[in-house]
């Protein structure tokens, strides 16, 4: 993102959203788009289901026996 002040162009660093488990699995997957891949490998088919859109992470990582802890590490690794 460009900022300009002044006439002067400054790049300013954008913050990435931390991923938490009360995100909804769409929130998820709209912050980090990487983390469809890390959720497919981790065996969340989540990210196609209609309930993506109204199930939260922490919902998810229950229904598929997944470690919430250990999801939201993986998907918070830059």
């Amino acid at each position: 993102m460009e900022i300009k002040k002044n006439n002067l162009v400054s790049k300013k660093k954008i913050k990435s959203k931390k991923i938490v488990g009360s995100m909804t699995i769409m929130e998820v997957m709209r912050t980090c788009p990487s983390s469809v891949e890390k959720l497919l490998n981790m065996g969340m088919g989540c990210c196609g289901c209609q309930f993506a859109m109204m199930e939260t992470l922490k919902q998810g990582c229950e229904t598929h026996g997944l470690d919430l802890k250990k999801v939201l590490e993986e998907l918070n690794q830059k």
